[in-house]
């Protein structure tokens, strides 16, 4: 599963403290202050608080500077550069196709079933995986930007019908916001999936930048050794310890985010230019309407920022909008209930819908 010249790379590892009162070995400014020692690679007191969160042992999971980086650090260790493909499932998180452009690496667009409110293919996944010599399939739950699940069953039976040299990564970016529990322990003894987590979203700190990558102890060892030293600031450490100390904080905050996502939810398909909205289980909503640049151009002139994907493959006219504080979500409302002037309605959309 991994690549073969990549099997004597060793991971780039610190020299210990342990029993050093005079540290002289890494060129750091010598005078004792805040920040002028290098943090350690690897937290060990980050890695196991969110060992406890994720209910798994420390050795089976990897901290990243966000999930970017780990999507990367996967992408690096799985595939030859310049060679080599992955599968996608679109609509899809646009950086697993970003990481393996850069790295030479063909995508392969698989389409999520926009019928059965994007849900997987798992046939057509297998199939476009074997004809293309596929290394690794990407898959998010929910999934941005639909918003859409993966039961742990389909996860099941896609890794059997796979063969177990290809890696299927699990993004589980949104998975606090969801009803499905998270596949993290199943990814610890599976060594041909992972898990990729993060505290970007429900945590809310997507400023610190700190992703988890889960699963078997050999295979995060092996990507491991494509960090680069010292990746996890000290400051980043120290705050994502402080939001990890108020679980019931962030229970609460899941819990108002559901909420606030299905008052939307009902609440948008009201407006007349309004065509479908997704369930969602995720901290978003996807919706079609008439014309997405006409309504994120005229939301943005008001101050408002919406996201248009129609961009994404198998979407038309779609935005997604990112779910606010009751006010937030208000004075949201407010601007699209005013917009309805501004845009065509379903009933001149019924011919071409």
């Amino acid at each position: 599963m991994i690549r073969t010249d990549l099997n004597a790379a060793p991971m780039y590892v610190a020299p210990s403290k342990q029993g050093i009162d005079l540290k002289l070995d890494a060129n750091e400014w010598p005078v004792e202050d805040e920040f002028n020692r290098y943090p350690e690679p690897q937290p060990r007191a980050l890695i196991e608080e969110l060992s406890q969160v994720y209910e798994v042992d420390t050795k089976q999971l990897l901290l990243s500077r966000g999930s970017d980086e780990a999507i990367d650090l996967i992408i690096r260790s799985v595939l030859q550069p310049g060679n080599g493909a992955l599968v996608q499932c679109s609509p899809a998180f646009e950086m697993y196709r970003h990481y393996a452009t850069l790295h030479g690496a063909k995508t392969i667009n698989c389409p999520l079933k926009r019928s059965d409110d994007f849900a997987i293919d798992i046939p057509a996944i297998v199939m476009a995986t074997r004809q293309n010599d596929a290394s690794i399939v990407f898959l998010c739950s929910p999934n941005n930007p639909s918003g859409t699940t993966i039961s742990e069953d389909q996860i099941g039976r896609l890794l059997d019908a796979l063969a177990p040299e290809v890696l299927v990564v699990l993004d589980e970016a949104y998975v606090e916001f969801s009803v499905l529990p998270s596949l993290a322990k199943q990814a610890t003894q599976t060594p041909n999936l992972i898990v990729l987590r993060t505290l970007s979203k429900a945590y809310g700190l997507a400023g610190l930048r700190l992703g988890v990558a889960i699963g078997a102890e050999t295979t995060i060892n092996t990507i491991a050794a494509a960090l680069p030293p010292y990746p996890i600031p000290s400051p980043v450490v120290d705050a994502a310890m402080q939001a990890l100390s108020t679980p019931n904080l962030i229970e609460l905050r899941v819990q108002q985010v559901r909420r606030a996502r299905e008052q939307l939810k009902r609440a948008l398909p009201q407006l007349s230019y309004v065509l479908k909205v997704w369930p969602s289980d995720a901290n978003f909503l996807l919706l079609e309407v008439s014309d997405a640049d006409r309504l994120v151009k005229q939301a943005r002139a008001s101050g408002v920022s919406l996201r248009r994907v129609t961009e994404y493959a198998n979407l038309n006219n779609a935005v997604r909008i990112s779910v606010g504080t009751q006010q937030q979500n208000d004075r949201l409302l407010k601007l699209l209930i005013d917009l309805q002037s501004t845009l065509p309605g379903q009933r001149a959309m019924a011919g071409n819908h």
